[in-house]
């Protein structure tokens, strides 16, 4: 047992006849490293000569980690998950593992609120009707017992599904490899890190919106409007992190509410993923101007009334922030110069800090060797489009896409083929073959995907940024996207890509075909767009960025 460890009433008749025990820990733990038990290094009984015993020790020779923190590499070399590994490897059926109510009872996060006085004891009282034992995590995997004062309190709804929260993750991780103590809140978690802590969630916090919107009949199915009126105890977090700056990335859907940001004493950073900050609701705004002002009469709620919901939202918000000390970090100039005519934001701070990749792991691969993972076997140039809800959301532009490959394949069906990705394709009827791959989550499956690309294409009409231009161009694809939106901003004219006429889908053909039509000319923009990424999107040089601006504003 470790020394942190302390028996309530003698445990012998619970190991009686029994020849290895072992104990989950709490459910919070395990979700953190996605799993679905979570074995404890911290109780281990057992008979001599125990065979899990010897591939526990077998297994202890030959750990190894690429963790570069001591948390992780900790975990991973002979802690939890180290021994939860084990335990799933077993095949025996001589282990027995009990509950975390019994020898768990309480999470180090329920502990450390309770010493700050933020968990009732009646609560932690009745968290132990079960038990045996208690673990006090004092040297815990996740933090020390006494709060550390964090550099950065990262927020972000998740650390991985969808584009926006890849982008954050890849900033905080950018930030901790750069030296930067960056802990990041999430509502839900896609990717196991130490360093990522899951907010714990009220009830009916998406119900409340959803309640606010039955009022209305929303012209766009597939866009976003957030009135934002519940979330997390975000105090709660921020009192136990204590961190010098506070870090906002996309915080709807039920996270953080707008009031909650009202008493942030904290210098604020808050990197726009979408406009949402800055309007009544909307996540973009298309050709309305309400932002500009106070909103009101807003075209996706389809209302004509000045104080409707859009203006109840932006009057929140201007009410809740307008004494709040916020830098704004946006990824393109086209955000930038969105933000400047802002209402809320155009008198604030205002930094362009592109969204930043790791460029060991968006590289070339060989293309004949990707084609055959996807089995492309025809001497066809490959067109690549995909989002997150490539097909449904009108804003990613594939009706526009579908109209320019119909000019395409008018005089060239033989000798082009088309991948998205994003979309399962249900419902969708086209005159040209499509190969739909879904969602892709890993970034080896996208590595693969654009390095079989001749060009990818973002027709995207509203983009804050546009993860897959960088990506694609970083494994050496040329982009082709519309002027006047964030890829705008990342693709230039000619020379790693083309950048069709707004919303035209004659142009966005002409440029695809530009880009296909010349090989040495596509050899050339490959080259270029990878130079681009590696000069401009290394994560390295972006966390550096982000380093300067957290200095500026200390």
């Amino acid at each position: 047992m470790d020394f942190d460890y302390e028996c309530l009433e003698p445990i012998d008749n619970y190991i009686k006849d029994k020849t290895c025990c072992l104990g989950k820990e709490p459910e919070e733990h395990a979700r953190i490293f996605q799993k679905s038990v979570l074995v404890s290094d911290s109780f281990i009984a057992s008979t001599r000569k125990h065979p899990f015993l010897k591939k526990i020790i077998k297994k202890l020779y030959q750990a190894s980690s690429p963790a570069i923190d001591r948390i992780s590499y900790v975990s991973e070399t002979t802690g939890s998950l180290f021994l939860t590994n084990v335990y799933q490897s077993h095949s025996g059926k001589d282990v027995t593992v009990f509950p975390s109510k019994i020898l768990f009872p309480w999470s180090h996060m329920e502990i450390q609120m309770y010493l700050r006085h933020e968990i009732s004891e009646d609560i932690m009282e009745e968290k132990l009707k079960d038990a045996i034992a208690v673990h006090y995590f004092r040297r815990s995997w996740q933090i020390d017992s006494k709060p550390k004062k964090a550099d950065v309190l990262y927020a972000s709804i998740s650390n991985g599904a969808g584009g926006a929260p890849r982008a954050a993750y890849r900033i905080h991780t950018g930030l901790r490899q750069f030296g930067i103590d960056s802990i990041m809140l999430v509502k839900f978690i896609t990717k196991k890190d130490p360093s990522v802590y899951i907010a714990e969630q009220p009830s009916g916090s998406k119900e409340a919106d959803s309640l606010l919107l039955q009022n209305y009949q929303p012209t766009k199915p597939y866009t976003l409007f957030s009135p934002a009126m519940t979330g997390i105890n975000f105090r709660k977090y921020i009192d136990f992190f204590n961190p010098e700056i506070i870090q906002l990335h996309w915080i709807n859907n039920g996270f953080i509410r707008i009031e909650d940001l009202s008493d942030i004493k904290q210098k604020i950073v808050w990197r726009f993923a979408d406009c949402w900050p800055m309007t009544g609701g909307c996540h973009y705004f298309a050709n309305c101007k309400g932002f500009m002002n106070s909103c009101g009469q807003c075209p996706q709620l389809n209302s004509n009334k000045s104080d409707d919901l859009s203006h109840e939202v932006w009057q929140r918000k201007f009410h809740a922030w307008k004494n709040l000390d916020i830098t704004v970090v946006v990824p393109t100039q086209w955000m930038k110069e969105m933000t400047k005519k802002s209402s809320l934001f155009g008198k604030n701070r205002i930094e362009l800090i592109p969204n930043g990749l790791d460029l060991t792991l968006f590289s070339p691969l060989d293309k004949l060797a990707a084609r055959k993972v996807l089995n492309i076997t025809s001497g066809k140039k490959v067109i690549v489009f995909g989002a997150y809800n490539a097909v449904q959301d009108p804003r990613k532009g594939f009706y526009i896409l579908a109209e320019a490959l119909e000019r395409i394949f008018l005089n060239h069906s033989e000798e082009y083929e088309i991948i998205v990705f994003g979309s399962d394709g249900k419902d969708i009827k086209t005159n040209f073959p499509i190969h739909f791959l879904g969602f892709l989550n890993d970034h080896i499956s996208l590595q693969i995907v654009y390095s079989v690309a001749d060009v990818m294409v973002v027709p995207s009409l509203e983009e804050a940024f546009g993860q897959t231009v960088s990506e694609a161009m970083a494994c050496g694809t040329p982009v082709v996207a519309f002027t006047n939106t964030g890829p705008a901003g990342i693709v230039d004219h000619l020379e790693n890509g083309y950048l069709a006429q707004y919303g035209s889908s004659e142009d966005l053909a002409k440029g695809i075909e530009w880009v296909l039509e010349d090989n040495y000319r596509n050899e050339n923009l490959s080259k270029n767009a990878r130079k681009k990424a590696v000069d401009f999107y290394d994560i390295r040089m972006v966390a550096e960025q982000y380093a300067q601006l957290y200095n500026s504003i200390k």
